[in-house]
């Protein structure tokens, strides 16, 4: 009957209570409820990892004085794929359709009371976000209009300045992150370009190739975007 909050409990006891208060007029006082014990004498509830997983948080961090619980969680995890591997892990499989199965196993860190103690910890130790600041839109322009007077003022090696300033528009007007940007592919935004010039609404087609989440080989993943933003960015020009 523990939960995560005290009141909770206080209900639940109280409802029991209740219940107990009421079944022997039915007759059935010392059935109503299961036994809560014995259990096996093992560790069936993995406490092992539980305390691990404290003792870890203990442990200096990147970002702060302490590991971070997004970081200590792996951990349970990575337990649970040692435990698929070994030979008490292989348990019977059913399939599901579209190619999913589920999978029945009696791994003690995917249990409920494992379920329960994951978010005591996660709420004791909260969560230290540190994202990457974004790139203003004045500071896009700007650097937009700095590309422009490169461009002017080279003579050689134009390549260059192109292939820098495409790969800020693409990224700032897609918003990808850096590793994503180098999966553009020329050929296939060649092959919508024409297209894209020859339509109502001026758009360029950003092309990414390789291998996404949720596709199976290599993909295009087709991003069209507008040739002029309303700040003045010209992506289609610098592609």
């Amino acid at each position: 009957m523990w939960s995560r909050e005290p009141t909770t409990v206080s209900n639940n006891l109280a409802v029991c209570r209740q219940g107990l208060s009421i079944s022997p007029s039915l007759g059935f006082k010392q059935k109503l409820f299961r036994a809560l014990g014995p259990f096996p004498l093992k560790d069936t509830f993995g406490m092992g990892a539980a305390i691990s997983m404290l003792q870890m948080s203990l442990q200096p961090g990147c970002n702060d004085k302490y590991m971070q619980f997004s970081s200590v969680r792996k951990f349970r995890s990575t337990f649970s794929y040692a435990y698929l591997a070994s030979a008490e892990g292989q348990q019977a499989t059913v399939l599901a359709r579209d190619n999913r199965k589920m999978i029945v196993t009696k791994c003690p860190t995917n249990g409920d009371f494992f379920e329960r103690f994951v978010r005591g910890p996660h709420k004791q130790m909260g969560d230290v976000v540190k994202q990457d600041k974004a790139i203003s839109q004045p500071i896009m322009v700007e650097s937009s209009s700095l590309l422009e007077e490169e461009w002017a003022n080279m003579n050689s090696d134009k390549y260059t300045v192109a292939r820098e300033g495409a790969f800020y528009l693409i990224a700032y007007c897609c918003a990808l992150h850096g590793e994503e940007t180098v999966t553009t592919d020329l050929y296939g935004i060649r092959k919508h370009w024409i297209a894209g010039h020859k339509a109502t609404d001026k758009h360029v087609v950003v092309a990414l190739l390789g291998r996404f989440k949720g596709k199976t080989g290599e993909n295009y993943h087709l991003m069209p975007i507008v040739a002029v933003t309303y700040r003045g960015l010209e992506p289609r020009k610098w592609i």
